[in-house]
């Protein structure tokens, strides 16, 4: 039985060529570049669409009462429908007067501990 080296030659460059083609694919798909045969679909959506008209009429009636809904609503919306006000801002008689003096920072001490290239530590004689 002879070998059909005609036969041999296309199953190999067949593979070879199936090997080109997914090497290729992998390293697009690694660098988010576009494929050969992709169609690169991209839209921009501005504004309130009816999808998210949907979605707060559903977070409405979901959120049990349509008191409650509408508070919650109107909160997200920025509005203060709930009447909470903002915290008050620092009068400056509670704040200390320019040019105080500081009191000075609590002394703190710490242990370092230093290691030579072959991990053992080293001794450092302190002050």
């Amino acid at each position: 039985m002879a070998l059909d080296k005609e036969a041999l030659y296309g199953q190999f460059l067949a593979s070879f060529q199936r090997r080109e083609k997914l090497a290729d694919l992998a390293t697009r798909k690694a660098l988010n570049l576009p494929v050969e045969d992709d169609v690169n679909i991209t839209t921009t959506h501005n504004g309130m669409q009816l999808r998210h008209l949907v979605g707060i009429a559903l977070m409405v009636l979901l959120s049990g009462t349509l008191g409650g809904g509408l508070t919650a609503l109107l909160g997200s919306l920025g509005h203060n429908a709930s009447g909470i006000l903002p915290p008050a801002a620092a009068t400056p008689s509670d704040s200390a007067p320019v040019g105080a003096a500081v009191p000075p920072a609590q002394p703190q001490q710490f242990k370092v501990t230093f290691y030579g290239e072959d991990g053992q530590p080293i001794e450092v004689q302190q002050k």
